[in-house]
């Protein structure tokens, strides 16, 4: 529904602290992070798809545990919210770790891959697999 997009994207959000590692910029004119994001964010961008990024996701107000997710994604046919991290650098230790305790912080707060998160993963090596993206936005988001 294209009115319920319509006003879900022109909806004041808050949004984290732009850095200098926000230095790629995507067709919606957004900065992100990395290369990656902007892979993903252009082809949510050319599919029409309303998407957020790195919006404030608070999961509990009393003791204030918040994320930046990479993208809050609405689906505009069942008005859905889906979330999509990026795990880019899965050769860190320290990263992956931090990841594991935000999805396992996720998922107690019913933000689960497959229902409502959407993950993609790339380390030295193994680059973000575009087909892998193009296969999950047709699943999920369209």
């Amino acid at each position: 529904d294209e009115g319920y997009a319509n006003k879900w994207c022109a909806e004041i959000f808050y949004q984290q602290k732009k850095t200098e590692a926000h230095k790629f910029e995507t067709l919606g004119k957004n900065l992100v992070r990395s290369k990656s994001e902007v892979i993903i964010a252009d082809r949510l961008f050319k599919a029409g798809i309303p998407y957020r990024y790195e919006q404030l996701l608070l999961l509990d107000k009393r003791t204030m545990l918040k994320y930046y997710p990479d993208f809050t994604i609405l689906n505009k046919k069942t008005r859905k919210i889906f979330y999509w991290e990026h795990l880019g650098r899965l050769g860190d230790p320290a990263y992956c770790a931090d990841n594991l305790v935000k999805l396992e912080d996720y998922a107690r707060h019913g933000i689960i891959q497959g229902k409502n998160l959407i993950l993609t993963y790339e380390c030295d090596g193994k680059p973000l697999s575009t087909t892998l993206t193009d296969i999950l936005i047709k699943e999920f988001l369209l």
